[in-house]
């Protein structure tokens, strides 16, 4: 990390017969450190490079990397400029690259070419020569591609990419350029390419200031009903998310959407690459503007600063949409149970596994809980519009002290065995009732029965008790603080209790189990057994029936 990238330009030309991606790209690297005398940046084995311009005295390649030696050194605010012009076919593959491709069907006369790229995570050096980390974000990028001057059943060959689009040339000679800049900070995972015969249609965002926002999307002919079907909400969208979180991110430049061939989706900045065109989908790649795109990881160990925030943005709409019990179905849909932790400890595999995007959005749901509706969404809301983080980078350490600042709480605690440990609780409980003089004592006694050996031995959270009393039916909701694996605690109450309920709003990521347990149950067997009269009586959908058996 002694070197910032600051700026890159891609100059791309792309032919379809054949297949061929010549390039030249220019990068500004400003140094960190004073006595700066090599560089290194990431980049393909498989191109072949036919320059390299700049103050670089020699320069060797070796596992994606290139090395420079600088011809003289850069002291620290200094900057070398350097271009290099390369030519190949990129390998591409496992979710991860720049693909030529095709969409639609030949049986139905839809077909066409399709050019896409995605690189997430370490996929930008598959096609261009960059600093590939997200830690290094450039301050802008332009990126200039021509492509055949063609159409495919009826509509242009089309070339989208970040930012707003500065130029569209026909050049004369059978091709087209379109050049388009990204003014703000973006790392180089979420620069794209999408190219094809797009269908192309438009619509708008008016931002809480009164601005507008153009909303284009590039959308394969014969997907254009799928668009019709789950892209009219996406306004809405914005406008819920700049609610929560603040302005659109990226207001000046678009939100896009523009079909790709790889599955699932990428939220490339300003413009998601979509292969799904689920409505959920939609919601998910959009909240990444803000989480990911704006605020990016410092490093993929924290990848879930970007999935779990964005898995849990889906929950936020469905309660914006339905309420408050379509917020917590969606929440169910997400339960995932598996071993490890949401923290990745290894990146030599599978950087997005389904544990941090569906178990991360299940840390935000039980933040919101421990915090405290308004404390959360403020912590949410200064996070996200923080001028130390914005169009910046960020980590869980990071968000972590957001949190602790706006709530004046400790959550080392929270964070520790939900980020970074593996597992959840498994509660057994039990409760007894004693009569009093007028009052009611309850006890409730709490086991912790996860294995030590495979989980956390010991979660602490608070827990919602919720206590039905009689004779006439009232809810009460007791908190208690859970940090022992068995653990009594005793209430006095104003009525006889008949029933207790473990966190039945499942606030927490757990199983709960009431069980009896044997030291409650008397030595000699009691014959007695009752059964009270039902109430209310009459009734209508519900009545409750009181019973107790020995």
């Amino acid at each position: 990390k002694k070197v910032d990238a600051t700026y890159y330009f891609l100059d791309l030309n792309i032919t379809l017969e054949p297949e061929n991606l010549y390039g030249i790209v220019e990068g500004r690297y400003r140094s960190l450190v004073n006595g700066l005398d090599s560089l290194v940046i990431d980049f393909a084995d498989n191109f072949t490079i036919y320059s390299v311009n700049g103050p670089v005295l020699n320069y060797t390649r070796s596992n994606e990397r290139l090395f420079f030696k600088l011809s003289q050194s850069l002291n620290a605010g200094e900057q070398a400029i350097i271009t290099i012009e390369y030519e190949g076919v990129p390998v591409t593959g496992n979710f991860l690259g720049f693909d030529f491709t095709i969409h639609g069907s030949m049986l139905n006369n839809t077909d066409a070419p399709a050019i896409s790229t995605i690189s997430a995570a370490f996929g930008a050096r598959t096609w261009w020569p960059c600093k590939d980390f997200p830690y290094d974000k450039p301050d802008s990028v332009d990126v200039r591609v021509t492509v055949p001057d063609t159409a495919f059943r009826g509509f242009d060959f089309y070339a989208v990419s970040n930012g707003r689009l500065t130029a569209d040339i026909r050049n004369g000679d059978g091709t087209r350029t379109f050049q388009w800049h990204e003014g703000y900070p973006i790392a180089t995972y979420l620069v794209s390419l999408a190219v094809s015969n797009y269908r192309i249609y438009d619509d708008w965002y008016i931002a809480q200031n009164g601005d507008s926002l153009r909303l284009p999307y590039y959308v394969y002919p014969e997907r254009i009903d799928d668009a019709f079907a789950n892209y009219d909400s996406t306004a809405d969208m914005i406008a819920t998310y700049a609610g929560l979180f603040g302005e659109y991110p990226f207001m000046g430049e678009k939100y896009g959407m523009a079909n790709y061939t790889w599955g699932g989706a990428m939220e490339n900045q300003t413009v998601s690459s979509m292969g799904s065109m689920d409505f959920w989908t939609v919601a998910h790649e959009l909240s990444h503007m803000w989480f990911g795109d704006m605020i990016s990881p410092v490093d993929w160990h924290h990848a879930w600063i970007n999935e779990g925030f964005a898995s849990y943005c889906e929950a936020l709409y469905a309660g914006r949409l339905d309420g408050p019990n379509a917020y917590r179905s969606y929440m169910q849909t997400m339960e995932y149970k598996q071993p490890g932790s949401i923290y990745l400890y290894d990146l030599s595999g599978n950087i997005f596994p389904t544990i941090i995007y569906w178990k991360g959005a299940w840390v935000l749901h039980m933040l919101r809980h421990v915090l405290g509706d308004s404390t959360f969404f403020t912590a949410m809301k200064e996070y996200a519009t923080d001028p130390q983080l914005k169009y910046g980078n960020s980590s869980t350490e990071i968000f972590k002290q957001r949190c602790e600042q706006v709530s004046g709480t400790d959550l080392t605690y929270f964070f520790q065995q939900w980020i970074y440990g593996s597992g959840y609780p498994q509660y057994q409980y039990n409760w007894n009732r004693v009569e009093l003089d007028s009052t009611w004592q309850l006890n409730l006694t709490i086991h912790q029965v996860q294995p030590p050996e495979t989980n956390e031995a010991v979660f602490t959270m608070p827990i919602d008790v919720v206590v039905l009393m009689t004779p006439c039916p009232v809810r009460d909701t007791l908190t208690v603080f859970n940090d022992q694996r068995q653990q009594s605690f005793q209430f006095e109450m104003p009525l006889r209790p008949l029933s207790v309920n473990l966190d039945p709003a499942k606030w927490i990521f757990r199983d709960a189990t009431r069980v009896t347990a044997l030291d409650d149950l008397p030595a000699v067997t009691p014959r007695r057994f009752s059964l009270s009269q039902n109430y209310p009586n009459p009734f209508n959908q519900q009545t409750l029936i009181d019973y107790e058996l020995a």
